[in-house]
């Protein structure tokens, strides 16, 4: 079974108890891994770990969606805490590529979405969350991102 099919039902049962006391949601998709992927098979476990040093505690759930993508859940169900963090996540990347550890640099795309908002359900929220990233990876395959 793929992946991504056995990680849905735990993502929407976690959005499912967290609906009602308000959370956002990020979906985060490391930009370029195909390639990546072929070059230095690391990728995703270096993404993994700037994302759980990024969020040090302040998540209520971090998981691998799919080949290339993550869903962090965070219980502040606030724009303004979503934005900042998907800004402090874009930063630690920056810091790492910055050392020239790899030959790469790595990038990041995120969405959020936030349970007050627009979703009138959990699935609707996913989707704008989701549509959301997918909007921030144009950007980066259009050469409008830093």
């Amino acid at each position: 079974m793929h992946k991504k099919k056995m990680i849905a039902p735990i993502v929407i049962t976690a959005i499912f108890v967290l609906y009602y006391i308000g959370f956002a949601l990020l979906c985060v998709f490391v930009d370029g891994i195909p390639l990546l992927i072929k070059l230095l098979g690391c990728v995703i476990p270096l993404t993994a770990n700037i994302l759980r040093s990024t969020l040090n505690g302040t998540s209520d759930f971090l998981a691998r969606y799919g080949g290339d993508e993550f869903i962090i859940i965070i219980s502040q169900g606030e724009e303004s805490t979503a934005v900042e963090v998907i800004q402090k996540i874009k930063d630690n990347i920056d810091a790492f590529n910055r050392t020239k550890q790899f030959p790469f640099q790595l990038s990041i795309s995120a969405g959020y979405a936030i349970s007050t908002e627009k979703a009138d359900n959990r699935i609707s929220m996913f989707k704008e969350a989701d549509a959301n990233m997918y909007r921030d990876k144009a950007l980066y395959y259009n050469g409008c991102y830093n």
